[in-house]
């Protein structure tokens, strides 16, 4: 019964959970050869729970570098900078089973749910 009494309390506070982000400084070095090249540096901004956010500019311009390092999916490189959850700075590996990512190039398989496929898309 208490299982059934925490989960009860959890979801009626559920509508209630919000998340902020911030970064400060971000950026993104990789090794060619041996040296480290940035190939983002010095991105600084915030994204509020709530509203719409848009990245946008011309192709080649870092769009997708900066999304994938945001979202802590940028294996082949070294993150710089900070992230802030909610003003604490944390890692966004820590909420990988609250948050989703969907990468460029659309992986879609027709046999799995919207939960499988959002298990998915977390693992890799």
């Amino acid at each position: 019964m208490y299982y059934i009494a925490a989960l009860r309390s959890f979801l009626s506070r559920k509508k209630d959970f919000s998340v902020d982000f911030a970064f400060e400084d971000l950026g993104l070095e990789i090794a060619k050869g041996r040296e480290k090249v940035k190939v983002l540096e010095g991105v600084t901004g915030e994204i509020k729970h709530g509203r719409v956010t848009a990245v946008m500019g011309p192709s080649g311009a870092g769009k997708t570098t900066f999304l994938t390092t945001l979202a802590g999916k940028a294996y082949y490189g070294a993150q710089t900078g900070k992230i802030l959850i909610n003003g604490q700075e944390s890692k966004i590996r820590n909420f990988r089973k609250l948050l989703g990512f969907v990468p460029q190039e659309d992986i879609m398989l027709r046999t799995l749910t919207v939960k499988g496929m959002n298990t998915l898309i977390n693992i890799v």
